[in-house]
């Protein structure tokens, strides 16, 4: 009885840390597609501020 109990304990264990695993190599990979994110943000937003300096030298030229 006593190992039968033991095995349950060791199996239910074992689950949680499957569970623990999977979360946070979720939370891993939303981070990644978070910072990709902020990177192409970061890149259309320097694109935009160049494309209006490039309209305001040119309006003064």
């Amino acid at each position: 009885m006593q190992d039968a109990l033991d095995s349950a304990i060791k199996r239910e264990l074992r689950a949680e840390d499957a569970w623990e695993d999977e979360r946070d190599a979720a939370y891993r990979r939303a981070r990644g597609l978070g910072a990709a994110f902020v990177l192409v943000a970061a890149v259309i937003f320097i694109a935009a501020l160049t494309t209006v300096v490039a309209v305001i030298v040119d309006a003064l030229l």
